[in-house]
């Protein structure tokens, strides 16, 4: 997994259904209600989030299921995805 560009993380947590919820110095806190609770993922804004703090946040997320491997085979493809919804 390569690092990403902090607005196409936010673009994508977006489109996941997440909104702002806040902001403390550089980071920025995403939520979601969902039936069961509120998922939330705390997401530096830097230039680019690091793979192992983006795993992190999409763990936070819930959004970490098969997605390590969609991400994986679509670098190798060349292609940069992140998640599809």
């Amino acid at each position: 997994m390569k690092p990403l560009p902090f607005r196409e993380v936010k673009r994508k947590l977006e489109a996941a259904g997440f909104t702002e919820a806040g902001q403390t110095g550089s980071h920025l806190k995403f939520a979601k209600t969902l039936k069961s609770g509120t998922r939330t993922a705390t997401v530096p804004k830097h230039q680019e989030v690091a793979p192992g703090t983006l795993r992190s946040n999409l763990r936070q997320a819930g959004l970490s299921g098969g997605l390590r491997r969609t991400l994986e085979n679509s670098e190798s493809r060349g292609e940069q995805r992140f998640f599809e919804y």
